[in-house]
């Protein structure tokens, strides 16, 4: 390993260390229901183009859709994506402004012999962060006290990983096959708190840790049958979750409950088309059958399948030596629209949609890259779901590449 690539991920793991130790979360208030918020875990250059990356073979591989896409690496890559978000929640009686940074994934990928890529990461899979409070509500009638009032705070924190490890082959320049093997895991804490106006009632306070584990596999294609198209393919298999639900509570009682979540299967398709020798457009449509989610074996009926369309362009650098600093970057800009899994409490589906750019800083001799990326968009509405987000996210991936295990030419 070079001094230089030594360089690079000894800075990733420092931003790492850093954001995690020193920051917190703060997710979509549409996150209350089910696992949350559901993560599109791509790299900076894919997030400039509004998240294509099924069928992108233009780009360094490292995201953490389609498997087939890592065989196009040809050096060995290590890439940590780090996220600013903004996010002006508003509902009918109040506004708020919510902020937060952090590690979004990390990822190396290391071309072998052969045509043999493997590749191995950390990537978010779903996010939870919340606080509601209901004043509005009293003891029942069984209580003998129906008329006591009581303020209702609900809160939940954390989310789930996903730790991937991919193997994929490219056959020449045209066909691409990968496999990759998700392993998921992460905790999910809820806290449910009673607190009366009466102090000779004694206020409650519930604890639920939910621990969460499982494999979801996934395969993918890549084909370029013309030197200017190519598509991509991809079949993530659902898997099962195992949920383990420790509950305390301050009269000191304890018990533990264990279920099975039976994830749905995904679907995507994508294709890319270079019009011109600087200019490449692509579109990628993805779609999780949510309404195979299953809890114990029983459906959840507020689930929906999902389906996100996304497009995006890219303007890569001109060689010439003499041109400008902007003709010497990679312009990108792009477009995606998805709705939530859920229907909320009005029958009604949150969705979002967003536009986004990027560009790129190269290191020197080009070893490296910083891509840099910008998200707005809108999700959820106050007309339809009570609520609406306006959300500003900047992403800055550090990206690191050289050769290894492969003869160097002298």
């Amino acid at each position: 390993m070079s001094l230089r690539m030594k360089s690079v991920i000894t800075i990733i793991f420092a931003l790492v260390l850093t954001s995690v130790y020193a920051t917190g979360w703060g997710d979509s208030i549409f996150s209350i229901n089910g696992l949350g918020e559901i993560s599109y875990p791509v790299d900076g250059q894919a997030r400039g183009m509004g998240g294509i990356t099924l069928a992108f073979l233009e780009g360094r591989g490292v995201s953490f859709i389609n498997p087939a896409i890592v065989g196009a690496v040809d050096t060995t890559t290590v890439t940590a994506v780090f996220l600013f978000e903004q996010r002006k929640v508003k509902d009918s009686t109040s506004r708020t402004n919510i902020y937060s940074w952090g590690p979004k994934f990390m990822r190396l990928v290391v071309p072998i012999s052969h045509g043999f890529v493997i590749g191995g990461g950390i990537a978010p899979y779903s996010d939870v962060n919340f606080h509601l409070r209901d004043t509005g509500l009293h003891l029942g009638s069984d209580t003998g006290t129906p008329n006591e009032p009581y303020t209702l705070h609900v809160s939940a924190d954390g989310g789930t990983r996903l730790g991937s490890v991919t193997l994929a082959k490219n056959f020449g320049n045209r066909l691409y096959f990968g496999l990759c093997a998700n392993f998921l895991f992460g905790s999910i804490t809820q806290e449910w708190r009673r607190d009366f106006s009466n102090s000779e009632f004694e206020d409650s306070d519930d604890l639920y840790d939910t621990h969460y584990f499982g494999q979801i596999y996934c395969g993918g294609i890549a084909l370029r049958p013309h030197r200017r198209w190519t598509f991509g393919f991809l079949f993530s298999r659902s898997g099962t979750i195992e949920a383990t639900t420790e509950r305390s509570s301050v009269s000191g009682t304890m018990d533990q409950e264990k279920n099975e979540l039976d994830f749905p299967d995904a679907y995507g398709i994508g294709t890319t088309c270079r019009l011109f020798p600087r200019v490449t457009i692509g579109a990628d449509i993805y779609t999780r059958m949510w309404k195979k989610f299953r809890l114990n074996g029983t459906e959840v009926p507020e689930y929906e399948n999902t389906t996100r369309y996304s497009f995006g362009c890219e303007v890569t650098p001109t060689p010439d030596k003499l041109a400008s600093f902007f003709q010497k970057r990679p312009w990108r800009i792009g477009f995606y629209h998805k709705p939530w899994y859920y229907r909320d409490a009005r029958g009604n589906r949150p969705s979002e949609t967003f536009f986004t750019m990027g560009t790129s800083i190269f290191f020197k001799e080009r070893r490296g890259t910083l891509d840099i990326a910008l998200e707005i968009g809108k999700r959820g509405s106050i007309a339809e779901n009570g609520a609406q987000e306006w959300v500003f996210r900047q992403s800055l991936s550090v990206v690191g590449w050289e050769r290894w295990f492969q003869k160097r030419q002298y």
